[in-house]
């Protein structure tokens, strides 16, 4: 297959031609003919004619200004002005039938005649050929190599705009880095520094920087504001707790999804309910907003990533939003405050909650808990793993007490919370 690669198409076509065309006349100009003598002269005319042939088309090599030696290398073969020889061969044999007063297989064909028909014909082969080529073949061949140098300039554009797109890329990963370095650096090192004087300045920079990092650093400093808000509020450092305030707003400025939105809120709101002066009202509106676009969520969870569920599902509770927002309503229940029976319009709305957070519970736990179990402080009656689960779902005491306090005030038995039937889970 190399051999056939390299090997010029020139020098294929002399030699297949000059086996088509000089085989059958030397064959026919031995069997057709009787006399030894004449054989002879009908071979020596021919070979007259096939040298002359030769030199014809040699003559027009070195006109031509293209003399080559042959060469033989490993992987090609270059018959040089050899190629031309034999095209010249083939030229003379071919004009020989057709010059006046020449037959070649005659008794007698004249000498001369028979030199200059060689010479003419081989020094014409290659014009005939050229010829032939500009015709048929050249024009074929040009269109062939302008598609292919078309599809190359084409695959060149294509390869630049590549190395333009890999390049424009780099540089954008490389701002994304410094974006998301500086986001996490004004969050974790200025934000969360109790010695560091915030500002409405400084604020607006935060937002900014969280707006321009990437999603994968949003997330995770939600996660890491989230995880300072637990561990100030049981260290009792109310002060940092409340410096995450600025970062949910950010987060919730600069996100759309629902699925989390709804813990940016959740998240604000138990933070403008623990701190030092509690925003109850805040802390309402924060958790109803939570629950709403939770409802949306719950419907795109399914196309969320496993491992994005995994992250960000690892220390959720949702039957909290119900739960805490009963909570903000027993606070701003001022019937409650005066020791008197709550408005029925505010008493429907925390049972409606408590029983929503019952349901939750009890789904969580495959029906073995409800809210009764986390608001009876009696457990010797349960079992091992129900004593486990309870661990895991522990009230505060004082959230704990608020709530059977309201109900006792109410009247209302914690039995009485039963889980909503209810068949959506949202």
């Amino acid at each position: 297959m190399t051999f056939l690669k390299t090997v010029k198409w020139r020098h294929f076509l002399a030699f297949f031609l000059m086996g088509i065309i000089l085989w059958p006349s030397l064959v026919y100009a031995l069997e057709n003919k009787t006399s030894t003598a004449q054989n002879s002269i009908q071979i020596y005319s021919w070979l007259v004619l096939t040298i002359t042939g030769a030199i014809g088309g040699f003559c027009y090599t070195v006109q031509d200004g293209e003399l080559e030696l042959p060469q033989i290398t490993k992987n090609n073969i270059k018959l040089g002005f050899l190629a031309d020889c034999i095209i010249g061969i083939l030229g003379a044999h071919v004009i020989s039938p057709i010059v006046p007063d020449f037959n070649i297989n005659s008794s007698e064909p004249p000498l001369p005649l028979t030199i200059l028909t060689g010479l003419i014909g081989g020094y014409g082969g290659r014009t005939v050929i050229n010829k032939v080529l500009d015709k048929l073949v050249n024009p074929k061949v040009n269109e062939i190599k302008n598609k292919v140098e078309e599809k190359q300039e084409e695959l060149n554009q294509k390869v630049i705009q590549v190395h333009e797109e890999q390049g424009q890329l780099k540089l954008n990963l490389d701002e994304q880095d410094k974006n998301d370095t500086r986001a996490i650096e004004l969050v974790i090192d200025r934000q969360f520094d109790l010695d560091f004087i915030s500002s409405e300045e400084e604020y607006d920079r935060l937002q900014e920087a969280i707006r321009d990092a990437s999603a994968k650093t949003r997330t995770s400093i939600f996660l890491q504001a989230k995880q300072t808000r637990l561990q100030a509020l049981n260290h009792g450092d109310l002060l940092k707790m409340e410096r995450t305030i600025p970062v949910f707003e950010a987060l919730l400025k600069c996100t759309k999804e629902p699925e989390l939105r709804h813990r940016y809120h959740a998240q604000l709101a138990y933070v403008y309910k623990d701190k030092e002066e509690p925003s109850w009202a805040e802390a309402q509106a924060e958790l109803t907003k939570a629950i709403e676009e939770r409802k949306e969520a719950t419907q795109q969870w399914k196309d969320v990533s496993e491992q994005k569920k995994k992250e960000l599902d690892a220390t959720d509770t949702f039957w909290f939003y119900e739960f805490n927002r009963a909570i903000c309503l027993i606070q701003l229940d001022y019937n409650f405050q005066d020791k008197k029976l709550s408005q029925k319009e505010r008493c429907d709305a925390v049972l409606q909650d408590l029983r929503e957070a019952s349901r939750r519970i009890a789904q969580e736990t495959k029906d073995k808990i409800d809210m009764a179990d986390l608001l009876n402080p009696k457990a010797a009656d349960r079992d091992a793993s129900k004593n486990l689960m309870l661990a895991s779902l522990k009230l505060n005491d004082a959230s704990k007490n608020l709530v059977l306090s309201w109900l006792d005030n109410n009247d209302i038995k914690p039995t009485d919370l039963k889980p909503l039937n209810r068949a959506s889970d949202q």
